[in-house]
């Protein structure tokens, strides 16, 4: 328990200094956004439950269920996890020093010609996604073990992928003059 205590308190002080760090660096940048990988973790101190994201290139991140941008249903997966991080992909605006769309991170198990199965330690019978829901990428040039980040929905008690991309490290748009 200590230590899950000194964690969230040096998380805590380290995005005091990051904030500091990123609303100063923001006035010199022309760019929005910025879309990151990172892990996801969960922790709770006394009654205040904590989303730490940490990643290598952009520092740590460290979120309250009040700072989310959206209801995400496998966030109480991860409350299963408490002190296990899962990797995750994410949209970071640097202006308003705000995450957005955080997406889930898995392998393609087994890609077809107009569909594929997503494996991910939450869904442990895969995810079915079609290529009539995902129409940006070319199913015939996914390869199964390459890693994909997705957006999970439900509906009917039913599981689907409304967006899933490939992963990449980190990406920064170019501004449009």
């Amino acid at each position: 328990m200590r230590t899950i205590i000194i964690l969230s308190l040096s998380l805590l002080l380290s995005f005091q200094v990051f904030c500091a760090a990123a609303s100063t660096s923001a006035e010199t940048h022309k760019s929005h956004f910025f879309i990151l990988k990172g892990e996801m973790t969960y922790l709770v101190y006394g009654e205040t439950e904590f989303f730490p994201i940490a990643t290598t290139s952009s520092g740590d991140f460290l979120l309250k269920q009040e700072d989310l941008d959206f209801n995400y249903s496998w966030l109480k997966n991860l409350r299963l996890l408490t002190g296990k991080s899962i990797p995750v992909h994410f949209r970071w605006n640097e202006e308003q020093n705000r995450i957005t769309d955080i997406r889930l991170i898995g392998q393609i198990d087994r890609a077809y010609e107009d569909f594929a199965f997503i494996s991910h330690p939450f869904f442990p019978d895969n995810i079915f996604v079609s290529q009539k829901a995902i129409p940006d990428i070319d199913f015939k040039t996914l390869k199964n073990g390459e890693a994909v980040s997705f957006r999970v929905g439900g509906k009917e008690g039913r599981i689907f992928i409304p967006r899933m991309n490939r992963v990449v490290h980190s990406f920064k748009p170019s501004k449009s003059p």
